[in-house]
């Protein structure tokens, strides 16, 4: 039996989403398994918007911080987050820091409450994010060379720049 902490989210609240939909099924699937849920967190937000702008989400972070449950359960990654490889990938490491797994109900293959299958999606999240990064990389260098042929490089070169040619304008100044 484990400490269930029961996630759900829907975008919105005027459109008829009803994270009902989600909870009873969650709640069915503890009840089956003999888990407890300890608590249920239920945001209406975007999943893109970061953790601060879900307090739900953020709440629960903060009680698995605490260790007050060993699962997270949600009905799908996309219910989790939605903000893209690296944060969502920060989200699950932080919660294999606390000693918490996590649950997809309708993904059971992106469940981290496997170790094997934990450290799989992980390293492959970790590697495609690595992989995203060297991405970044590789366009900020493009870019910066773009701008070299054309006199423009990186903020601090060319204030210093500046700085040196209108120095070289003023006026000689005679002994201070």
């Amino acid at each position: 039996m484990s400490r269930v902490a029961i996630y759900a989210r829907v975008s919105t609240e005027d459109r008829g989403q009803n994270p009902e939909n989600q909870l009873a099924q969650l709640r069915a699937w503890c009840a089956a398994a003999g888990h407890e849920i300890i608590a249920e967190y239920v945001d209406h937000a975007s999943g893109g918007k970061d953790a601060s702008k879900r307090p739900q989400f953020a709440a629960m972070l903060d009680t698995a911080h605490r260790r007050q449950f060993d699962v997270v359960l949600c009905w799908a990654l996309d219910r989790f987050s939605r903000e893209g490889i690296v944060p969502t990938i920060g989200h699950l490491q932080r919660l294999a820091s606390y000693g918490v797994t996590f649950h997809s109900y309708t993904e059971p293959m992106l469940s981290t409450d496997n170790e094997m299958v934990r450290d799989i999606v992980l390293a492959v999240m970790a590697s495609l994010a690595k992989v995203e990064r060297q991405k970044i990389s590789e366009r900020t260098k493009a870019g910066l060379a773009a701008c070299g042929p054309r006199g423009r490089g990186s903020g601090a070169r060319r204030s210093a720049t500046r700085y040196r040619r209108s120095s070289q304008r003023s006026p000689a100044r005679g002994p201070t």
